[in-house]
């Protein structure tokens, strides 16, 4: 190889290694890994739509530190509680970690491949040691990255949503068995005053048959008006007992003693009333789940767009240095480049498409599903 040949070669292999570390760090990016400001974003949107704040920026309490477990229970307290405590809550908001690192991890480059070859003679009399390195970055990621990238940022925004709405159904749970609790003391107090009413009745009867002015069928029939009204009271007091556990496994400590009563607050409760267009546009605005379908929706499509662009599976560029036996050094570019002969990658785009399709089909529904059975639940 002459002079001109080499420093040629040595200056294209010097330009392919540049371009390839340049590329690297772009497709490297700077995405971080913290997802503090998607669990943020979930936790406001709570805060905003209940008006609790979650407290997902700390641990969960392992044993009761904000109530004793035996003074009344108010509805915020349990909602703080809940929102915090809530086992399965608190690992969904995992999730949210797990999906901002599948973002980062779109936006990267697949790690170069570096070679080292070695090769000793047969007959150390007639031949040397041969020495070659390659070292090889492939670039068919870059083009897809893009599709990649929005596929993971949507998957990580359904995320978000869905550990949002899961949080406020577990608001409007922690609400309704709070409500459930209050009634089920008050029947258990109407229940006690009943009992009380028809023993005094009985009294008055007994008092009435020793005085000759009433019969033994009056005091009978009494009598089985206590009974009932006494297996009414233990039917009440069942049901209460099983809605303060609900409460307390909602509120993340499920075994702990439900000897407890709830503050019977009168809570405030507004009603609205909503036409069609309004309906069709809050249920798409404001539905966190249908909020959630949009961005799975969102994230086929951009599966989609990757497989179609992933006939070209595999472009490699590097560059390849060798030293021959007789010491001469080489050095020059490496083109790797899969050629779609046998995979077109036709059957990955179709099954996409097919996904992609239902995706949009399962959104468009749950509107629809909303607006028909009325489950519009909005927390404004």
């Amino acid at each position: 190889m002459t002079r001109h040949a080499r420093h040629l070669m040595h200056h294209v292999s010097r330009g392919v290694a540049t371009a390839t570390l340049a590329l690297v760090a772009l497709a490297g990016g700077c995405a971080s890994l913290d997802p503090k400001a998607d669990i943020d974003r979930a936790a406001h949107t709570v805060n905003d739509r209940s008006g609790v704040a979650p407290g997902w920026d700390g641990p969960w309490d392992v044993s009761l530190s904000t109530w004793d477990g035996r003074s009344h229970l108010t509805v915020e307290l349990a909602l703080g509680m809940a929102l915090r405590n809530n086992r399965d809550i608190r690992s969904k908001v995992e999730l949210i970690a797990a999906s901002r690192a599948d973002l980062v991890q779109a936006g990267l480059l697949p790690n170069p491949v570096v070679g080292l070859t070695l090769r000793f003679p047969f007959d150390p009399v007639s031949g040397g040691t041969f020495v070659g390195a390659q070292v090889v970055q492939s670039f068919a990621a870059l083009w897809l990255r893009g599709g990649k990238i929005r596929a993971a940022d949507a998957r990580l925004n359904q995320t978000v949503l869905d550990v949002s709405d899961q949080a406020l159904a577990l608001v409007a749970q922690v609400k309704a068995s709070h409500t459930r609790i209050a009634f089920g003391q008050r029947a258990v107090g109407l229940a006690e005053q009943n009992l009380a009413t028809i023993q005094k009745s009985i009294d008055s009867l007994d008092a009435r048959v020793r005085g000759g002015e009433g019969t033994t069928l009056d005091v009978n029939r009494a009598r089985q008006q206590l009974a009932k009204a006494e297996a009414e009271r233990v039917v009440v007091m069942r049901e209460l007992a099983k809605e303060r556990r609900r409460m307390l496994e909602l509120i993340g400590f499920a075994a702990e003693n439900a000897d407890w009563a709830v503050d019977e607050g009168a809570m405030e409760s507004a009603t609205q009333t909503l036409d069609e267009a309004t309906v069709i546009a809050l249920a798409g605005s404001q539905r966190l789940d249908v909020a959630a379908a949009r961005s799975v929706a969102l994230a086929q499509s951009a599966d989609l767009s990757v497989e179609q662009r992933s006939h070209l599976r595999d472009l490699g560029l590097g560059a390849d240095f060798e030293r021959s036996e007789s010491g001469d050094k080489s050095i020059g570019p490496v083109v790797e480049l899969a050629i779609p002969i046998f995979d077109t990658n036709e059957a990955q785009i179709a099954k996409a498409g097919s996904i992609a399709r239902a995706a949009f089909g399962s959104y468009e529904g749950m509107i629809i599903f909303h607006l028909q059975e009325g489950y519009l639940y909005i927390f404004l």
